[in-house]
């Protein structure tokens, strides 16, 4: 979520679940992935996103910025995802 609307933010909320995939089995973490961030429709997303990109620059090429509810950005998700898992 990039919009930040429940106080959180992506770039916090992504640290911890690398951290959590990490304590439950180390061996997930070099496994094939992609990084979503939505809500780039919010008004708040774009300090977050930012944000994000700073802290983890070498993210940049998994990493696809969608609208769920406009459907901007699904296409290309869609086709990145097709395209991982074969």
């Amino acid at each position: 979520d990039a919009s930040g609307i429940d106080g959180r933010n992506p770039t916090d909320d992504y640290r911890v679940l690398r951290s959590e995939i990490a304590a439950y089995n180390p061996e997930m973490l070099e496994r094939p992935y992609l990084v979503v961030l939505n809500k780039i429709d919010a008004e708040e997303s774009a300090d977050h996103i930012k944000a994000f990109k700073e802290a983890y620059p070498e993210e940049g090429k998994r990493t696809y910025q969608i609208s769920a509810l406009q459907g901007e950005g699904v296409d290309k998700l869609q086709k990145a995802i097709f395209k991982l898992v074969g």
